[in-house]
């Protein structure tokens, strides 16, 4: 009977000891969840601005962290970030960005996996900085550079960032058109001549006489013209962002509303702007983002109009992690990628000036006509003469031959005879 009560006081006391939660020590909790927030991001985006494809490539690497080392999640980061971006036409860009972020937080690491969503400040807030240098090709081939630095502060449900950008390079010739204002013509024709004589079959009092003109023929245009030169260049300015996250739908997905303002200033050629711009951004999973977003000026982005998908992926995380639905930890938000104009911002200009062109157009013809010679004077179409001196050499005359009519006979029987001389222009077939 003691045997029995012994084994069964055994059972239940193993029964109890399964019933209860096994116990994590804190440093054991803290360790993981430290190596968890040092874990890089790697990510992409595709896009449409105003028609126009447009992707990007990154990466969120965390240098130092102190994230979670302590009881609760309060700590410090800093960060590098590389960035590079293409969009169709032939733009290159890429930057890198060396990045500071400090959590203030009371929560513990157990918090990292709370069902619901938490309170306004419950998750705590952070502010952090960031320096960096920006580059970009653009369609003309031209290459720029600027530095950039950006500050921001926010919890979970509320984020103001501000970012401000100097240009490192100056302006360049980004392509050039003339227009026509004036044209001068002056010409210049030097002919040579040669006759030819040719014998008519059964006729020796006739023969059929012609003369042949080779021509050389000097155009001289003198253009006036205006001259369109075409620049483009940096421009130094700054932008503002805010962005709050809806309450309660976020217990579903993560929904924010964006606004901001941005200026820039006049460069030496381009003129400078301001305006305003808004979004949105649905994260239907953690590594899933989706946006869109319309600016006022399209010199801002190089369009209107921004919708685009990017996926943000740490490294070693599973499948099953990155595409389950779940709410979007403040924690997490520490290793996304800096927010800040996805390229340059490139203003352009146009300088106009006037300049004087000449071009010389040479043409060569060959003409042959119908003549009539008599002794050293050959006459051709429209009474136009040419003399030939005695050594054959034929040079044209500024005279020309006018025949008038012959009176027709008097009753006095006076006979008046006259020499009708005429010619008819007439080119060889």
């Amino acid at each position: 009977m003691s045997s029995r009560l012994t084994i069964s006081l055994a059972c239940l006391s193993l029964a109890a000891a399964a019933a209860e939660p096994a116990t994590i020590p804190a440093d054991a909790m803290t360790t993981l969840a430290s190596e968890a927030l040092l874990k890089s991001t790697v990510g992409g985006g595709v896009a449409s601005l105003d028609g126009q494809a447009q992707g990007s490539l990154f990466a969120v690497h965390p240098l130092w962290s102190t994230i979670g080392e302590g009881r609760t999640l309060e700590g410090s980061m800093i960060y590098v970030e590389p960035f590079v971006s293409w969009q169709e036409g032939g733009q290159l860009g890429a930057s890198l960005v060396l990045g500071f972020r400090h959590l203030y937080s009371d929560q513990t690491v157990e918090a990292l996996d709370q069902p619901t969503a938490p309170g306004f400040l419950a998750e705590g807030w952070y502010y952090g900085g960031s320096v960096g240098i920006d580059c970009l090709q653009t369609a003309a081939d031209n290459w720029f550079w600027q530095f950039g630095t950006g500050v921001e502060i926010g919890s979970r449900y509320l984020t103001f960032r501000a970012n401000y950008y100097v240009p490192l390079s100056d302006a360049k010739e980004s392509g050039r058109r003339k227009q026509l204002v004036q044209r001068e013509i002056y010409s210049q024709v030097d002919e040579e001549y040669k006759l030819l004589v040719k014998p008519i079959p059964g006729r020796s009092d006739i023969s059929d006489t012609r003369l042949r003109i080779d021509s050389t023929t000097r155009t001289t245009f003198f253009d006036t013209l205006d001259l369109f030169t075409f620049f483009e260049e940096p421009l130094q300015g700054w932008e503002t962002e805010v962005s709050a996250l809806v309450p309660k739908l976020d217990e579903v997905l993560d929904v924010r509303l964006i606004a901001g303002l941005y200026g820039f200033a006049d460069g030496e050629y381009a003129e400078g702007f301001t305006g305003w711009r808004a979004g949105i951004e649905v994260r239907p999973v953690p590594a899933l983002v989706l946006g869109a977003a319309w600016f006022e000026d399209d010199r801002y982005r190089g369009g209107h109009w921004f919708a685009g998908a990017r996926v943000e992926i740490p490294l070693g995380s599973s499948l099953k992690e990155i595409r389950q639905a779940r709410t979007h930890h403040l924690v997490e938000r520490l290793t996304e990628p800096t927010t800040k104009a996805a390229r340059m911002t490139v203003g352009e200009g146009v300088e106009v000036s006037q300049i004087h062109e000449a071009q010389l157009l040479i043409t060569d013809g060959t003409e042959t006509i119908p003549v009539i010679v008599s002794h050293n004077i050959i006459v051709g179409p429209g009474g136009r003469v040419y003399v030939m001196d005695g050594n054959g050499n034929i040079r044209s005359s500024e005279g020309k031959i006018y025949v008038f009519p012959v009176p027709e006979p008097s009753k006095m029987g006076f006979v008046s005879l006259g020499l009708l001389l005429f010619a008819t222009r007439r080119r060889r077939p």
